[in-house]
């Protein structure tokens, strides 16, 4: 979770009707819309209080300026957002947990090989030493690949490709013959 999540929640909850965005000439003013927030989950509250902790309206500015003159405030506060995002995530259970021995394993084996490639680069034997190192190497570059979704992580990653895709492919629309099924659908 990146500093990003604060700015993407601030669009959802507009989205959303929580507040409302103003451009103005060089600023963004944030009103609070006074919505319910007993749906809302806590890092959602959490943005909304620190946006409208001093009334209803706040601007991009300003919220600047606090976090300027308040640093160290600002990171815990920023620190436990993601916290708090982390454990929105890993409440809905998009990831199989308990997979540590997997894991283990195939560290295991990337130090065998790295142990290999030492002893074998000790023993003058460069071509199976290097071979080694870029075997480990491959390994540990699809070490991502042993986290695994749930039904429900499956289901929601696909819709997500599908709204990546639709995008990629509403900008296209234009040059797109009439009836093409690819793009209409």
């Amino acid at each position: 979770v990146d500093t990003d999540a604060f700015s993407a929640t601030v669009v959802d909850l507009a989205q959303r009707g929580h507040l409302t965005i103003a451009e103005t000439e060089d600023d963004h003013t944030f009103t609070a819309t006074g919505q319910d927030r007993g749906d809302l989950l806590d890092f959602e509250n959490k943005v909304l209080k620190r946006l409208f902790d001093d009334g209803p309206q706040t601007s991009q500015k300003a919220l600047t300026a606090w976090a300027k003159s308040h640093r160290t405030n600002a990171a815990n506060w920023l620190e436990s957002f993601q916290k708090q995002v982390v454990q929105a995530y890993e409440a809905k259970g998009y990831q199989v947990k308990g997979q540590m021995s997997g894991w283990l394993l195939y560290l295991l084996l990337v130090g065998l090989l790295g142990l290999y490639a030492a002893v074998a680069i000790v023993n003058e034997a460069y071509a199976a030493g290097f071979a080694a190192i870029g075997t480990a190497i491959v390994l540990l570059s699809f070490m991502v690949l042993l986290r695994r979704r749930t039904q429900a992580g499956a289901q929601r990653h696909a819709e997500w490709e599908g709204l990546r895709r639709f995008l990629k492919d509403f900008s296209q629309l234009q040059d797109a013959p009439s009836g093409h099924m690819a793009l209409y659908e």
